[in-house]
């Protein structure tokens, strides 16, 4: 379960860095 959690929470940063990269 921890895994998961981790691995959700780095695709939503990098989501986040991307669109902030992007603008």
């Amino acid at each position: 379960m921890m895994g998961s959690v981790v691995m959700r929470s780095s695709l939503y940063v990098g989501q986040i860095e991307s669109n902030e990269v992007e603008s």
